[in-house]
């Protein structure tokens, strides 16, 4: 019995870890702060590639993206500020996004 409740209790923990590692654009758009930890999230899980322009546009908005905007470019490049950065480090993380037939066909994260 004791076995099947760690079981259990493991479960949920490691649900509940992924779950609160998910993508959540109403909160990318409204927290600085979560702009930047999600960042990592978009890149390894592949959520952008195969996404439209207009799921993107939808998605992460286009108010981090390099001004000015044109939205028939087929490279996108998303300059997130990071919140709490030391002196030594990059204050930004940018994120290329390239379409090809107005659709995701890769994104990183600069290095």
């Amino acid at each position: 019995m004791k076995k099947t409740l760690t079981i259990i209790a493991s479960s949920i923990l490691v649900q509940f870890s992924c779950e609160s590692n998910q993508f959540d654009t109403d909160k990318r758009k409204n927290d600085p702060k979560f702009k930047y930890e999600m960042t990592k999230h978009l890149i390894s899980s592949k959520v952008l590639i195969g996404k439209t322009k207009t799921e993107i546009v939808n998605l992460l908005d286009t108010t981090d993206i390099k001004q000015p905007f044109n939205f028939n470019s087929n490279d996108w490049m998303y300059i997130i500020p990071k919140t709490n950065s030391l002196a030594t480090s990059s204050p930004v993380v940018i994120i290329d996004v390239q379409f090809q037939n107005d659709t995701v066909t890769n994104a990183s994260e600069r290095k």
